[in-house]
């Protein structure tokens, strides 16, 4: 009869086999969770860290490839652990050692399942940049050993799908109407509490938003010229709380800066978002310079989406962006600020934003007078119709602001007593300080048919059309 204990002989060799693949397994384990527990913020700073870190960051750069590389490298790892504990119980069961037998069995079993797959996992999720700063490197030689067989393995996949699933389609991403449903049905069983149903129609609408709308126009903000020094802030924060900053071409002079940059070329942004940030790197320096500080830039056309915007700052990590036109000149900055506004407030207004009041303003009147608004130059047609609980069927062609439509109807600089009909509203300017227009009266169209849009000029231009932007009649 056998002994209650099987020989060494009969199970270290295949138990440290075992040991040295679950070693494998847990590695590969808590490589992937660490890798792909990382966020967008995580990913940058392991970019701009330690060469390990680097490589880290590189590997993410292609998540199908690393994934398919560690999938393959840890089916492999645990079939090769259950053939090996397989041989070393059937060795045991062989000389009688049955009870032994089973124990390798089970304790396998477990042993693969805490040890490569739980625990590696569960330190992974507590520090996964250490972790991946950690196995990026060995990591990287494996998934770089799997690549010659990626083709092969893709081409099998697509075989396999051929012959069993021939009319397995991709499934579509939701569409934004699906969502809007989705929030419909929501609100209608009252799941939604209204705020959050505003915020996530809000979300929504982002798509159809675009940047130019939601942006702080050029002139609306400081631009100044490197170097930028706290004297040039004029001792008190700039609106909007940032600053573009110029690059110029030559080497950066000290001194006062010239008196009009170019806003159009901005290539930097400066956040003054706190009073430290306005001391510089040197407390004790009386006129410090400041935009050692200012971060690049990214850019975006006006007319990407406002959901384009707020994708690109989470993307680059920058706290605001330059929107450029065809041109390519800087015609504004929209900010994370500006794009969580926009998601988060009810009645969300770049105008109001601007100028810290509310852009439209319902006039006294009497009971049998039509109503009428004081409206800022610089409102967006879009919230102009939302106040006015007007349908918003505006175009990619249409003006962005009610100045904006004011130039296109007139073809001239507005000039009080002007005005034009647009949507069942006349529009009157009332104060134009230079070339902006400040304030216009709003008013409805008393028989006004709302299946049409009518844009008839009015004012000094409909008398003389020949005077017109061009000279056309």
């Amino acid at each position: 009869m056998p002994d209650a204990f099987p020989p060494t002989a009969l199970w270290l060799p295949g138990g440290l086999v075992m040991l040295a693949l679950t070693l494998v397994s847990g590695f590969f384990s808590g490589s992937e969770t660490a890798l792909f527990f990382l966020s967008p913020e995580d990913q940058r700073e392991l970019a701009r860290g330690s060469a390990p870190q680097r490589a880290a960051a590189r590997l993410l750069d292609q998540p199908d490839r690393l994934l398919s590389a560690v999938l393959f490298w840890n089916l492999l790892t645990n079939l090769t652990y259950f053939v090996v504990s397989v041989v070393v119980a059937e060795t045991m069961l062989h000389e009688g050692y049955a009870t032994a037998a089973g124990m390798i069995g089970l304790g396998g079993l477990a042993s693969i399942i805490l040890l490569g797959e739980v625990l590696p996992k569960s330190v992974a999720v507590a520090a996964p940049k250490m972790i991946a700063g950690l196995v990026a490197l060995p990591l990287g030689l494996a998934v770089r050993a799997v690549d010659p067989l990626s083709p092969r393995l893709d081409a099998l996949t697509r075989a396999l799908t051929r012959t069993f699933w021939p009319k397995l389609e991709t499934e579509e991403y939701l569409s934004a109407d699906d969502l809007e449903h989705a929030v419909e049905a929501a609100t209608a069983t009252r799941e939604l509490a209204g705020p959050e149903r505003q915020v996530l129609r809000n979300v929504l609408e982002l798509s159809d938003v675009t940047a130019e709308e939601i942006m702080r126009p050029r002139g609306a903000y400081l631009t100044l010229p490197s170097p930028v020094r706290r004297s040039h802030l004029g001792g008190r924060t700039p609106a909007g709380g940032f600053v573009a900053v110029v690059d110029p071409e030559g080497p950066p002079e000290d001194g006062a800066p010239p008196p009009n940059p170019s806003a159009a070329d901005a290539q930097r942004v400066l956040i003054l978002d706190s009073a430290s940030s306005a001391l510089g790197p040197n407390p004790n320096d009386p006129d410090p310079r400041l935009d050692g500080r200012a971060v690049p830039l990214p850019f975006l056309p006006w007319c990407a989406s406002a959901a384009a915007a707020w994708a690109l700052l989470a993307e680059t990590g920058r706290p605001a962006a330059g929107v450029v036109n065809e041109y390519g000149e800087v015609v504004g900055v929209v900010t994370f600020d500006d794009v969580v506004d926009a998601v988060l407030r009810p009645d969300a207004s770049r105008a109001r934003r601007l100028l810290r009041s509310d852009p439209i303003r319902l006039c006294p009147q009497s009971a049998d007078e039509p109503p009428r608004w004081e409206v800022a130059g610089l409102t967006t047609l879009r919230y102009l119709l939302k106040r006015l609980d007007l349908p918003d069927d505006l175009e990619e062609t249409d003006p962005v602001t009610v100045t904006g439509l004011l130039l296109e109807e007139l073809e001239q600089l507005p000039e009080p007593g002007d005005g034009c009909e647009w949507h069942g509203l006349r529009l009157t300017v009332e104060a134009v300080e230079g070339s902006d227009v400040r304030q216009v009266r709003v008013e409805r169209i008393a028989d006004y048919p709302p299946a049409e849009v009518g844009r008839e000029r009015s004012g000094r231009d409909r008398g003389r059309g020949a005077s017109g932007r061009g000279g056309n009649a």
